[in-house]
């Protein structure tokens, strides 16, 4: 990945205080290379402070324009308006620290969702007497598998940028995938074939165990997507009809309506907003 000019001015400025702070970083560092962010964290972090502070500074300085135009300006509002400015500033900066972890996380999600159907496909290339390192180079060629894909690139650059046997390639994407499952396939895919070990068998068993854990999970999915659905039904249909009807009767009769406008204008939206997230986080992959 490419530094653009804004992340060299951020590093230039940031970069050197931050190489001796490493270790404490180290989660920061995880989670950029699960994501495959493609950038070290000295750049990142500063790219980080400096969007903050910019963010930061030019918030306060609209909140004090707006507060001399629209308000009283005193000491009050000056106080606020820094503090909003400096809010924003620092949810920048944690934005950034979020980001990584909340790619990683989707990534695994992915490859986990992929992974059976890219076993069946090894499995299928490998009985047909391709040699791991010919099957991983048209893993990565591959679109339909996705971030599973990616991993697979991730080996092919290790073997021929950087001169990387197989193995030590394999050693070092596992080591560094989001994914559980993809790092116990290609450990024991090493395990294998420094034994001396055929792959087929491998490959073949593996698939068989990871398709029968995907029916599994779509099936657990199923049913609590049915138990959603229900609560979908039941908290944010029925419950709010009802709720409708009884406020409109009792705002004809001139009781207060704002009750109404809270169950029509955020009850209602917030509810929806909150299954789609439940469905999202429940579903197992894409």
């Amino acid at each position: 990945m490419a530094v653009s000019a804004f992340q060299r001015l951020a590093y230039n400025i940031f970069g050197e205080s931050l190489k001796s702070k490493r270790e404490k970083y180290y989660g920061l560092r995880q989670d950029l290379q699960g994501a495959r962010m493609d950038v070290t964290f000295e750049v990142y972090l500063s790219t980080a402070m400096l969007c903050a502070m910019i963010i930061g500074s030019a918030s306060i300085v609209i909140a004090l324009m707006v507060v001399h135009v629209f308000w009283v300006f005193n000491m009050v509002t000056v106080a606020l308006s820094i503090f909003t400015g400096s809010g924003l500033g620092v949810l920048t900066y944690l934005g950034f620290l979020v980001l990584p972890v909340m790619r990683k996380a989707q990534r695994k999600r992915y490859i986990d969702a992929t992974l059976p159907h890219a076993v069946n496909y090894i499995a299928a290339m490998a009985g047909a007497g391709v040699t791991p390192l010919r099957i991983f180079r048209s893993l990565a060629r591959s679109e339909i598998y996705g971030e599973l894909a990616k991993e697979a690139r991730y080996i092919i650059r290790d073997v021929d940028l950087f001169g990387r046997d197989l193995n030590a390639a394999i050693k070092n994407v596992a080591a560094t995938t989001p994914s559980q499952k993809l790092q116990e396939f290609l450990q024991g895919v090493i395990t294998t074939s420094t034994a001396g070990s055929e792959l087929e068998p491998y490959f073949r068993l593996k698939a068989d165990t990871y398709m029968t854990e995907k029916r599994m999970a779509q099936k657990d999915f199923i049913g609590t997507l049915g138990f959603i659905a229900e609560t979908y039904v039941t908290a944010f249909v029925a419950g709010p009809l009802f709720l409708i009807v009884i406020l409109s009767i009792m705002s004809m009769m001139g009781a207060e309506i704002v009750l109404l406008y809270l169950v029509i204008y955020v009850m209602i939206p917030l509810g929806s907003g909150i299954i789609m997230l439940m469905v999202e986080v429940t579903t197992p992959g894409a």
